[in-house]
């Protein structure tokens, strides 16, 4: 507890998102992270083989390839949509199913780059599909038309 507040899923979904993504970036190792732990859809189609490689387990790499990020941008826009919609979402459901919709929405995000590409040896890296997951609960739950009318044209 910090100052009497407990720490949310979202908060540490964050802080580890964004410590993992200082470490990498300040060793200098940003190629290395995502070719070791990022999702490449070849690996997991067999076709590339990281035998004898320290590298992350091919079916772990969906969530491995969430704490890295091609930048601080691409950093900061995925934390601060998390941020925003993450929090009172887990209000409603809960951390642990927050926790569940974030990975679950990591591995859809892998699924479904390796469904377009499955012998691609690019690697997908950040936290957008899992991050995306958890905006699309919030518009389910707090989605509602608050768009006023604009001259003639309906905002519905």
């Amino acid at each position: 507890m910090l100052a009497g507040r407990r720490i949310t899923a979202t908060g540490a979904i964050v802080a580890v998102t964004v410590l993992a993504s200082l470490i990498v970036s300040l060793t200098s190792y940003e190629l290395d992270a995502a070719i070791l732990g990022g999702f490449i859809p070849a690996r997991l189609s067999g076709m590339l083989d990281f035998t004898g490689v320290l590298a992350v387990p091919a079916i772990l790499t969906p969530l491995s390839c969430a704490l890295l990020h091609a930048g601080f941008f691409h950093l900061g826009m995925n934390m601060l949509m998390l941020i925003v919609t993450g929090q009172p979402t887990e209000k409603v459901l809960g951390p642990a199913a927050l926790l569940v919709l974030y990975v679950v929405g990591a591995y859809v995000a892998a699924a479904s780059q390796w469904l377009v590409d499955p012998l691609s040896q690019v690697p997908m890296i950040g936290a957008s599909g899992a991050a995306s997951a958890v905006v699309g609960a919030y518009s389910l739950l707090f989605g509602q038309s608050r768009a006023k009318s604009i001259g003639p044209i309906p905002a519905q």
